[in-house]
């Protein structure tokens, strides 16, 4: 699990969580492979977590819950 989640977020931007111009070819192909809401979650922790606990995505607020994540 952990390879695929490394693989993923290296496929969702640039490993930083911020996009870049294959971005969007990207999500298209690879949606299908993420798997659960619960393993797309842990994709989103994985790729979106500045070391200490803090959003990349979202200028460090604090990496959202299941519940904030699966509702936004």
């Amino acid at each position: 699990m952990v390879d695929m989640i490394n693989v993923m977020c290296l496929c969702m931007g640039n490993g930083r969580g911020k996009p870049n111009a294959e971005t969007k070819i990207n999500q298209m192909n690879q949606t299908k492979y993420r798997g659960s809401d619960e393993q797309e979650y842990q994709i989103y922790l994985r790729c979106a977590n500045d070391g200490n606990g803090g959003d990349i995505t979202r200028d460090g607020a604090p990496l959202k819950t299941f519940e904030e994540w699966i509702n936004s």
